[in-house]
């Protein structure tokens, strides 16, 4: 019985080994980084504003958040072969960005009808309250120095404006705008 019993101790020591090495792979965390200019057009209440996760321009990404790092929170998809699928929100503390973007061709330009159409929702502490693009005035997105600024499955990298943003939480609606935003994903799910 004693023989037995130390047999299987045994067995259990070297499969335990054996047993962590086929756990699978984490994905590495995902980076981020969004400046956003919010303007305040007849009819908003909110002070207009800029606001940034990390610090980039059109053409430089000085700063960008790991996922997890000093509270940040990166999540993003970037699926596809051309056009791409993008779904990412990046917040910290009282800023928050979201985009989706169902169709983003790697040629999108500012030009006129050809920009890519999607969604943003936006909060930052001047909003107070979450400012989302209504379906039926979408964002627009687009490269406007390309490179550096580009998609690939797992990246992108681009600048957007939204012609209207709002909160519909109050009795009358607030309607603003964002003139200008960057915003950059990589290591996204892909």
């Amino acid at each position: 019985m004693k023989s037995l019993a130390r047999f299987l101790v045994l067995a259990l020591l070297l499969a335990l080994p054996l047993a962590a090495g086929c756990s699978e792979d984490v994905p590495p965390a995902a980076f981020g980084a969004w400046s956003v200019m919010f303007t305040a057009p007849g009819g908003c209440k909110v002070k207009p504003h800029n606001r940034s996760l990390g610090i980039l321009t059109d053409a430089k990404v000085d700063m960008k958040f790991r996922d997890g790092d000093n509270g940040a929170e990166i999540l993003c998809t970037v699926t596809g072969a051309g056009p791409f699928s993008v779904q990412g929100r990046a917040s910290q503390g009282p800023l928050d960005l979201e985009v989706v973007i169902d169709s983003l061709p790697d040629a999108a330009t500012a030009k006129a009808g050809n920009p890519a159409l999607g969604s943003v929702s936006y909060l930052s502490p001047e909003t107070v309250k979450m400012f989302r693009s209504p379906a039926d005035k979408p964002c627009k997105f687009y490269f406007s120095k390309a490179p550096p600024q580009l998609v690939q499955p797992g990246y992108v990298w681009l600048e957007f404006k939204c012609d209207t943003v709002e909160n519909r939480e109050q009795s009358e609606p607030n309607i603003c705008a964002i003139t200008k935003g960057w915003l950059y994903f990589e290591l996204c799910e892909a």
